[in-house]
């Protein structure tokens, strides 16, 4: 006879009951939190996902973020902010160190902003503060850097004489390159160092006129990835 016992139904509410768990684990989610860079100005990710800004050297950058709960609704959940400076270390690279951390709290909509001017570069790290009432679990982070963008500025003197002013930074020493359209060295011509006014004066008089040119700044191995520049930008002798 065929037919159901407390002992057959047993192992199928096992089953029924883990395949609820396993449907309800697979829909489960986590609180999580986004940067981006606001405003105008350069902008970039690196493959680990981290926000890339340029800074300018009168305002800095702002980094704006949401952060949501763990059903995926924004929420006014609380954020801690480190920020960690570069400094060079000896020999090469470099030494990333916190040098302060703060609390935030996003506003209704999840929205919060974290504004920083470094001199030169640094990380910022924003945690998501675990807080059960708001529906809010505590692992999801992001991250971003902000680096101090350079500002170059070229300057026809006349003759074929061309002067270039760097400001930004009093980081020294940096040197300016004029290359030409290929990003080869002109005969003749030397890279120099800016002065005190962050300016290089370059005589190009034996460039032919409105040769294609192009230009660069050298911060130096131990500098240059803390700044933000463009490199060989075009123009003509």
């Amino acid at each position: 006879m065929r037919g159901s016992s407390p002992i057959g139904r047993a192992p199928l509410a096992c089953l029924a009951a883990a395949a609820l768990l396993a449907a309800s684990g697979a829909g489960a989610q986590a609180a999580s939190v986004s940067l981006r860079c606001a405003g105008r100005g350069p902008r970039n990710s690196d493959s680990a996902g981290t926000v890339l800004c340029a800074g300018s050297p009168a305002k800095g950058r702002t980094l704006a973020g949401v952060v949501k709960d763990d059903a995926g609704r924004p929420v006014a959940a609380r954020l801690t902010v480190t920020y960690s400076r570069w400094d060079p270390a000896p020999g090469g690279g470099f030494y990333v160190r916190p040098r302060a951390t703060k609390t935030i709290t996003a506003a209704a909509d999840g929205s919060f902003a974290v504004k920083d001017n470094p001199a030169t570069k640094e990380s910022i790290r924003v945690d998501v503060v675990a807080d059960a009432a708001l529906g809010v679990s505590g692992s999801a982070f992001a991250q971003a850097e902000i680096s101090r963008r350079l500002i170059v500025r070229l300057a026809k003197l006349g003759g074929g004489v061309v002067r270039f002013t760097v400001s930004g930074t009093r980081a020294r020493p940096i040197k300016v390159w004029v290359l030409d359209s290929s990003g080869y060295p002109l005969s003749g011509i030397k890279p120099k160092k800016i002065d005190g006014r962050g300016q290089a004066t370059f005589n190009l008089a034996s460039v032919p006129a409105g040769y294609r040119l192009t230009y660069y700044v050298d911060a130096g191995d131990s500098l240059n990835d803390l700044f933000w520049y463009q490199s060989r930008v075009p123009f003509r002798r």
